[in-house]
């Protein structure tokens, strides 16, 4: 009983070594009872009493001993070369193999560290074959599944490759075939007899006639297509604010079906985002040269009422039949620019229009005009432009005040003719008339502004509104400046 004791202690210890491989447990449990059985066999003769038997046991008992601590200490070994197998570091694990002297299994995982190194998963696939049965089992069963893995990987990531340079490859076609298509249609556009009848005179004051082209396209051009493609081909050539007003109903036409022959979804969509970029061959360069000229003033002051006397009253020397005074309420404020539009701002919308520049008999030379007022413009080009300044402006966006608008900051809470006073004199402080303005309209910001730093409100030019001349309402008339679907002398197609 003394000599099973002694041999079993080694085992008790690695039983209380909390070894979580049953199977390693197992198989040192059987190497143990085969080790004990072989040797008390060949020592049964010598017999357990003697000195030399008890020699020999615990001879045997302290190699035991070592060759367990040997075992565990192979097995941690092993378990971190697992660990460290798992997160793919080949030549780490290698040196943790060589540290457990499992030599073989360590030059195994550098010839795979290399293959896998070197991009040839196949070549570290085939050298699995030669793996050393054993402590490292484990190890390259996952290694065989994780090559298995990546070469299904990688022949997806091909096959997905594949997928992709054949998609490409449909999609460089397909557009070397539309721009080709467009380039015919860019073609046929500029030989078609609208498209030359438009550049037969681009001068400002023959927007009437280019006007009567644009409104005659359905008629002559009935195809949709070729509508659209003269239209998107004019609007490069052109920024001229009536132009643009025109060509745009075109465009919406055909983005509404409204059109001799059919429209398809898909042109219809292109008819409208064109619509909606009309402004969109224009630099932004040029738009931010306008912004830098534009100074925004808040109406009214903070002392301001939002409501106010509109019209003249009788006793007005100049006053007109139709000017009968009504009170005006705005729902907000808002903001005005502090001077009438100059050639200079108008002209980075519209740099042809100086060609419409007047020298007024030799008395203003029109190199001089470049702070005068933008006259010799129609509404629409007064309105494209606004629009255009509102693109920068936020979802508020621009526009023309309607007449109620104007006078409230023409006046700046005045009640008397001009926001200087009465009389003819107040009319010389505030603004260009017959009778000071040497008969051609003179640079903004020459008289004195009003209450709320306005310029030129009186005199100078005549100056567009976005809404029709009408009777004036007798009744209190409420406006909101963000929402004018409710004037009532707004028409519905300006709103």
């Amino acid at each position: 009983m003394a000599v099973e004791r002694l041999i079993a202690y080694p085992l008790y210890l690695i039983h209380d070594d909390d070894w979580e491989d049953d199977e390693w447990r197992d198989d040192f449990r059987a190497s143990l009872h085969r080790f004990q059985a072989r040797d008390l066999r060949s020592h049964r003769h010598v017999g357990f009493q003697t000195g030399s038997g008890r020699a020999r046991v615990a001879e045997l008992g302290k190699e035991l001993a070592q060759k367990l601590k040997a075992i565990a200490r192979r097995e941690i070994v092993v378990s971190r070369g697992l660990e460290l197998l798992r997160q793919r570091r080949w030549e780490d694990t290698a040196r943790e193999l060589r540290r457990g002297k499992l030599e073989e299994e360590a030059r195994l995982c550098e010839r795979l560290a290399a293959e896998l190194n070197a991009g040839r998963p196949q070549q570290a696939a085939a050298l699995l074959s030669e793996a050393p049965p054993g402590w490292m089992d484990e190890g390259w069963r996952w290694v065989g599944e994780l090559l298995g893995e990546e070469r299904k990987a990688k022949g997806e990531r091909a096959k997905r490759e594949e997928e992709a340079r054949k998609a490409a490859e449909a999609a460089r076609k397909a557009e070397e075939a539309r721009l080709a298509s467009v380039a015919r249609l860019q073609e046929s556009a500029r030989s078609s007899a609208p498209f030359k009848a438009l550049q037969v005179d681009r001068t400002g004051a023959a927007w009437q006639k280019r006007k009567k082209v644009l409104d005659q396209l359905a008629t002559t051009t009935p195809d949709p297509v070729q509508a659209l493609a003269i239209l998107k081909e004019y609007q490069t050539t052109t920024r001229n604010g009536a132009d643009l007003w025109f060509l745009r109903e075109q465009l919406r036409k055909i983005a509404a079906g409204q059109w001799p022959g059919a429209v398809s979804t898909e042109l219809g969509r292109q008819a409208e985002a064109q619509a909606a970029e009309i402004f969109s061959h224009i630099p932004g360069a040029d738009l931010d040269r306008a912004k830098r000229i534009i100074r925004w003033v808040q109406v009214p002051k903070a002392d301001g009422a939002l409501e106010y006397t509109a019209g003249s009253p009788p006793t007005d020397a100049d006053r007109d039949n139709d000017e009968l005074q009504h009170r005006v309420r705005f729902a907000s404020g808002f903001y005005v620019m502090d001077a009438p539009v100059t050639n200079a701002l108008y002209e980075c919308f519209d740099p042809a229009h100086s060609a419409d520049r007047h020298s007024f008999g030799g008395t203003l030379p029109q190199k001089d005009q470049d702070y005068v007022p933008a006259y010799n413009l129609t509404w629409y080009e007064a309105q494209m432009f606004a629009e255009w300044i509102g693109t920068d402006v936020g979802s508020a966006g621009c526009r023309l005040p309607v007449e109620a608008e104007w006078e409230y900051f023409c006046r700046a809470g005045s009640t008397t003719a001009y926001h200087t006073g009465p009389t003819t004199d107040d009319l010389e402080r505030a603004g260009w008339y017959r009778g000071n303005s040497g008969g051609h309209p003179n640079p903004v910001q020459q008289k004195e502004a009003n209450a709320w730093g306005l310029y030129d409100c009186h005199g100078n030019v005549w100056e567009w509104c976005m809404d029709e001349l009408r009777a004036y309402p007798k009744e209190l008339l409420i406006l909101d400046p963000r929402d004018l679907r409710s004037c009532p002398t707004l028409s519905r197609d300006n709103v």
